[in-house]
């Protein structure tokens, strides 16, 4: 596939205009309308697959101007998944601008469904390089309900203890959720789980993939 020397530049300035927003580390693999590339040492794409973005985005979709301060609107789907609980787990998140996506996915060899659910949150806030209005669905109450009906604002009034006195599970994750939220204007959707709900359907399978990964790595090991 060839590209002008137009079409080149203004890709330069896209990428450029893109990486205001995106961050994060390089070993993610990103998918792009079901075009998926690794990123190089500096986080961007070959000459081929730049070629190949240019022509699936040719038209950019930019910030809204007017209202509610021209936050830019970002879609993040998210979710977690755990094999024994504590075992073998994933995250995974999902990010929408426009047409534009960025797939974000990882794990650990001992974890928790819980811990996986808030780590897919907090690295896909994580992955905003500047304030957005971010419009997150997840399909664990356990995330949104510590926003939506208040858990979250308790705990931090009582030092971080439940309503029973009890040390609040995962406080080093909810801190940094809180942190990354903060940077944002959220809206919290829940989301029906393993109900054909297409992009949670497939940060599901995502994070699947990694908690299995994971998995097989503890085995390797042992």
């Amino acid at each position: 596939m060839s590209s002008s020397s137009d079409e080149i530049e203004t890709l330069g300035q896209s990428l450029d205009y893109w990486g205001r927003y995106w961050q994060g580390p390089t070993e993610v693999v990103t998918e792009i309308e079901g075009f998926w590339w690794s990123p190089g040492a500096n986080g961007n794409p070959t000459a081929n697959q730049s070629a190949y973005f240019w022509s699936v985005h040719r038209e950019a979709t930019h910030p809204r101007v007017g209202a509610r301060a021209a936050l830019t609107e970002v879609e993040l789907w998210t979710d977690g998944a755990c094999s024994g609980n504590p075992g073998a787990g994933g995250w995974a998140a999902l990010l929408r601008m426009g047409k534009h996506e960025r797939v974000l996915s990882g794990g650990e060899s001992r974890t928790t469904n819980n811990r996986m659910e808030l780590s897919g949150v907090v690295h896909g806030l994580r992955a905003l390089t500047r304030p957005c209005l971010v419009r997150v669905h997840v399909d664990s109450n356990y995330v949104k309900n510590a926003f939506t009906n208040g858990w979250l604002a308790r705990w931090q009034r009582n030092g971080w203890t439940t309503y029973d006195k009890q040390p609040v599970k995962n406080r080093e994750l909810w801190q940094e959720l809180v942190s990354e939220t903060a940077r944002h204007e959220i809206e919290w959707l829940k989301v029906a789980g393993h109900a054909g709900v297409t992009l949670n359907e497939r940060v599901d399978r995502l994070a699947c993939a990694e908690r299995d990964r994971h998995a097989q790595h503890a085995s390797a090991r042992r």
